[in-house]
């Protein structure tokens, strides 16, 4: 392994244009090794985090973004009487 680096190496240093082809190759398998993988993982995130979550959520009748209709409401903005933090908290953060 040490003896192909260091000929590639001193390709890289002597003659860059050699290697064009090999970076191509590479960056062609890494794109479609993407175009492979990402479903996968993206799928396997969704069905084995997200919706497990959100059913969980759903079963004990959560809803923690507010997203149910209340037709009793008059409206669905959430009043706020106290600052949260003093005003001059983000003065000086650093």
């Amino acid at each position: 392994m040490l003896g192909a680096a260091t000929v590639l190496l001193a390709v890289a240093l002597v003659r860059p244009g050699w290697l064009r082809v090999l970076n191509r190759g590479w960056m062609q398998l890494g794109l479609a090794m993407g175009r492979v993988v990402n479903p996968i993982i993206t799928g396997v995130l969704f069905f084995g985090v997200f919706a497990p979550v959100g059913v969980i959520l759903r079963m004990r009748g959560k809803d923690p973004l507010r997203l149910r209709f209340d037709a009793k409401a008059e409206s669905y903005w959430i009043r706020r009487t106290a600052e949260v933090a003093p005003s001059g908290t983000m003065a000086r953060q650093f």
